[in-house]
């Protein structure tokens, strides 16, 4: 039954992205769903709000075009060896 099927306001159009990333491209697309709205089922002797199992959300897909800007690799460790050569020699210094 369609015709009880309500969807609600699309939502906000998605960053840009391309393979699940927002850096590293000038062409991606973007996307925004409207999502069923709740219903009230009268075989329930008190109301209760469920969603329509009938109604499937509605999806839409745009190309995009950005600047691009490169990605930045993360660290899995902060500091460097030099880093912890420092620390080291800071304390054989103080225990001489």
């Amino acid at each position: 039954r369609a015709s009880e099927c309500e969807l609600g306001e699309w939502s906000q159009w998605s960053s840009c992205m391309k393979k699940n990333k927002t850096c590293g491209f000038k062409r991606g697309s973007q996307s925004r769903v409207r999502s069923p709205l709740p219903q009230i089922h009268s075989l329930d002797p008190s109301p209760s709000f469920v969603t329509s199992q009938t109604c499937i959300p509605e999806a839409e897909r745009r190309q995009c075009n950005v600047t691009r800007t490169p990605c930045v690799r993360e660290r899995k460790n902060k500091g460097t060896r030099s880093d912890d050569a420092k620390k080291r020699d800071k304390g054989n210094a103080r225990g001489r």
